[in-house]
């Protein structure tokens, strides 16, 4: 990629392709300009010349990129920035309908810069982006919000109101020109999101909830069952956060996979039941670089059930005294002794069947339910399970304490604080080959992510 579109690349994902989980990073539009890539064909001795410049058309905007025309509709007061101008400038009027705060909105657009640089452009794709504005830059919403499907305009953006989230250093004002092009409503936000009514039942952890429509099952899940649901969620201000059915897909996983609040939401309903809650920020998912710094409001409707196999139960959360301990402090003992024979080596892959819990006693992740093992070099494992696996002959199950600061070396991508394992060395294979390329540590089974 070359250094323009790199820029072009980074500046498009800053304003329009936030995920809509609010989950990624919001980068500065300015940088230092890094040489382009070189691919040497995986010979780290060979070297080739970059590739050719691309030579892109220049735009140019139909009106002076600054100052705003004194015709221009002038918005201010916005929460971000209540001083703030964004300036607009109908170009061609509009007959459809206006989008909402949370709406999906299909638009062409260029953004420029004040330098006259094209950071943003449809013209290439030919079509146009598809993207909710609860995503976008408040200044951008503000202006599209005015506008109707088939208008064109241009507008105008401050640098406080230029990006999701806080400007980064070297934040520029934006000038775009948009043509909206499609609306495609979002689901309309709860009368009470803001704060549970009364007639909200609560729990002990925090949450609570509603039923808005009664369901038809008499199931209702539990944390390691399988379920299908679409669910909306909302902040305290009623913008739009994270829904399935914006995408049009339903969330498809175990109930472990998802937050506490929604674990136990989904334990509380049944299969067509429609139930409104309110998540503190605790029962929340506090991973990724923009955690929930209030609570959220969701809807959530139950499509299926299925009953799966069910985990050991919750462990004792200390070990006894008894217990062996390993070099990074995790303490671990023998539940069931094994057949006998050789342990494994580095080399040697091994099935194991396992199940994982929180500090707290919370299961957050078990290959029981999937019928599945673990399969891998006892060398890519977690480094807290390599001397007691190393250690175990088929047939033996263990339970492992790993204190927090071994989980976290060693298991990065896990829950924080310390964390409860059991293991059950399934069977033992052949050496796996030292020629072999390497490979990525092999992960807990199905720990991608996803969790609403």
């Amino acid at each position: 990629m070359t250094v323009r579109a790199a820029r072009r690349a980074r500046a498009l994902a800053l304003v329009l392709a936030m995920p809509l989980t609010m989950t990624g990073a919001v980068g500065g539009c300015r940088g230092k300009r890094a040489a382009p890539p070189v691919d040497n064909g995986g010979d780290a001795g060979a070297t080739t010349a970059a590739p050719p410049p691309v030579v892109r058309k220049v735009e140019r905007p139909p009106l002076p990129l600054a100052p705003p025309p004194a015709d221009a509709e002038i918005i201010t007061g916005l929460v971000e920035a209540p001083a703030a101008r964004v300036h607009k400038r109908t170009l061609r009027a509009g007959a459809g309908p206006r989008p909402g705060r949370n709406d999906t909105v299909g638009l062409l657009l260029t953004g420029w810069r004040p330098s006259g640089e094209v950071f943003l452009s449809t013209a290439e794709r030919k079509r146009p982006v598809q993207k909710s504005l609860a995503t976008m830059a408040p200044g951008f919403v503000a202006a599209v919000q005015t506008m109707q499907v088939g208008e064109q305009a241009m507008m105008w953006i401050p640098t406080e109101l230029s990006y999701p989230g806080t400007p980064p250093e070297g934040a520029e004002p934006t000038v775009y020109r948009v043509e909206l092009v499609s609306v495609d409503p979002a689901p309309p936000v709860p009368p009470d999101v803001a704060a549970p009514p009364a007639t909200a039942v609560a729990s002990p952890s925090g949450l609570r909830s509603l039923v808005i429509r009664p369901g038809t099952g008499a199931v209702r899940p539990r944390p390691h069952d399988h379920v299908v649901f679409h669910y909306t969620a909302w902040d305290a201000t009623g913008r739009l956060v994270d829904s399935s059915e914006v995408r049009g897909r339903p969330s498809d996983s175990v109930g472990f996979r998802h937050s506490r609040g929604l674990e136990e939401v989904l334990g509380l309903m049944v299969v067509g039941e429609r139930r409104r809650a309110w998540l503190p920020v605790a029962l929340l998912d506090a991973a990724g670089p923009n955690p929930p710094t209030g609570p959220w409001c969701y809807e959530v409707q139950l499509e299926s059930v299925e009953r799966l196999p069910a985990p050991p139960p919750a462990p004792p959360l200390t070990p006894p005294a008894a217990a062996a301990t390993t070099a990074d402090g995790t303490r671990w003992v023998t539940l069931t002794a094994g057949r006998g024979g050789a342990t494994p080596g580095d080399d040697e892959r091994v099935s194991l069947e396992f199940s994982a819990w929180q500090a707290d006693g919370r299961l957050f992740d078990s290959s029981v339910p999937f019928g599945r093992t673990l399969d891998a070099p006892v060398r890519k494992l977690y480094a807290s399970w390599i001397p007691v696996v190393k250690a175990m002959t088929p047939g033996q199950r263990v339970r492992l304490w790993v204190p927090a600061p071994a989980a976290a070396a060693a298991a990065p991508d896990k829950p924080g604080g310390a964390l409860i394992f059991e293991l059950e060395l399934v069977a033992t294979g052949p050496a796996a080959r030292p020629v072999a390329p390497p490979v990525p540590p092999v992960p807990l089974v199905g720990v991608d992510g996803g969790a609403p």
